[in-house]
């Protein structure tokens, strides 16, 4: 099979359960903006954030790394050390979130949570964020485990499809029955619903096909950790970084401001939809491509995937240039107009996000994760302050600011990185030889 049909074979699940999670996110995020106050949905996406980046803590970077480890294994055709990563990378992980959830519940985290965002109702939840955060993790170790595994197919559908419609089945079941009043413990709990029964799910798939085999090749705890702690680190400061501002609008601003930012969030995922596509399909053949020393056509691969993704997100960030209020208006309702400035300033950066290529997923999958942990520490620590600096003044839109000028930053930097230490180039191109020689590529 070409190189090519076999990304557009992948990428094409991938595809389908990603443009599903975002209809179905947007369905979700459109119920609760018109069932919550402005101030309770402000709330839930504060909430979110925490719970996403608890889940980052948590996870110790072991999904990606159980990717590049798995697909190593499975090239080496090493059963046994499969099902040894699989086994060692779920206890890292339950323990990584004891961990994380006894740190975040001491008394000292919760008066520190209070104390910052005192005007809403984020405290009032605190078990339920530990439960979300310890959901979070486990999905994303098994989704990642089923890409290791070239299984794209599960790992698009369990990577957030599955869990997302089941909690926008309850709530929208509790809506049309009007089994109660909604408020946001219902809809944290609505959410964390779906992903349980995402993750058993996931459990049941992965049991079902167990690889058994010799075990003596497995990495040890110590050698797995030795892989994980630098992407730990590098996705940490990342979701740190891309979810500190909507605390820094929580902490200086007010709800309304934390409402239009978290909106804004969500719908701009489109602008580098395309890329997060591709990307999720692709890290098993950067690691074959790199194993076999073959950097033209590693090159040609990213490359292509990001001239690809530039030309429907630059659609995209042209529609939301011209249409930005009557799409947030069509969404989440007339009260979140006003927050077309801030999706534009976040399209803007997502849009050169998506010009840089995939550079991050091709420093991490051939052993770079260090140096692309020092750029995104580096890059973040930048963009903070200047958060700090805008927010109190501009609200929103100065939170916005400083997260486009943080993305544009750290991609910039790694694909010119990738190229100087990798030699190859991942932003986009003009050149059709790119794509002629992709398609030509057999994949053994």
């Amino acid at each position: 099979m070409s190189l090519a049909r076999q990304l557009v074979k992948d990428s094409g699940w991938v595809l389908l359960a990603r443009v599903g999670g975002v209809v179905v996110g947007l369905l979700f995020y459109s119920l609760i903006t018109r069932t919550l106050p402005t101030d309770e949905v402000g709330s839930y996406f504060l909430a979110y954030a925490i719970a996403l980046v608890l889940s980052t803590l948590a996870g110790l970077g072991l999904p990606k790394t159980c990717t590049r480890l798995i697909a190593l294994a499975k090239t080496k055709q090493s059963a046994g050390s499969i099902s040894g990563i699989l086994s060692s990378s779920i206890c890292l992980t339950i323990g990584g979130a004891i961990l994380t959830a006894i740190i975040f519940m001491t008394p000292t985290s919760r008066d520190i949570f209070s104390t910052l965002f005192s005007s809403l109702q984020t405290y009032q939840i605190t078990w339920l964020i530990v439960v979300w955060m310890f959901l979070l993790s486990i999905r994303q170790l098994l989704a990642e485990s089923f890409r290791g595994l070239g299984n794209i197919k599960l790992a698009s559908i369990f990577g957030g499809l599955v869990g997302n419609s089941v909690g926008l089945s309850i709530l929208a079941v509790a809506i049309a029955f009007k089994i109660s009043p909604i408020d946001l413990k219902d809809c944290v709990t609505y959410t964390t619903s779906g992903l349980l029964i995402s993750c058993l799910i996931s459990i049941l798939l992965l049991l079902k096909d167990r690889h058994g085999g010799d075990k003596s090749e497995t990495p040890t705890y110590t050698s797995i950790l030795a892989i994980s702690t630098p992407i730990w680190i590098t996705e940490t400061a990342q979701i740190a970084i891309t979810h500190s501002n909507t605390w820094i609008v929580g902490a200086l601003s007010d709800t309304t401001q934390v409402a239009l930012f978290g909106t804004a969030m969500q719908l701009v995922i489109l602008v580098s939809f395309p890329l997060i596509v591709i990307n999720s399909a692709i890290p098993h053949l950067v690691v074959k491509l790199n194993a076999s020393s073959d950097k033209v056509r590693l090159s040609n691969l990213l490359q292509t995937v990001a001239t690809v993704s530039f030309i429907p997100a630059a659609a995209v960030v042209l529609l939301i240039a011209v249409f930005g209020a009557q799409v947030l208006e069509f969404v989440y309702g007339a009260s979140y107009r006003a927050g077309a400035p801030v999706l534009l300033i976040l399209a803007i950066g997502n849009l050169i996000n998506v010009i840089a290529g995939p550079c991050g997923v091709v420093l991490i999958m051939t052993g770079h994760q260090k140096k692309n942990m020092i750029l995104t520490v580096l890059t973040g620590a930048g963009s903070i302050p200047i958060a700090l600096w805008l927010t109190p003044q501009y609200g929103a839109i100065g939170a916005a600011f400083a997260a486009s000028l943080g993305i544009a930053v750290q991609n910039t930097l790694a694909s010119i990185y990738a190229y100087k230490t990798l030699g190859v180039r991942t932003h986009i191109t003009s050149s059709g030889d790119t794509l002629k020689s992709l398609l030509e590529f057999k994949l053994t």
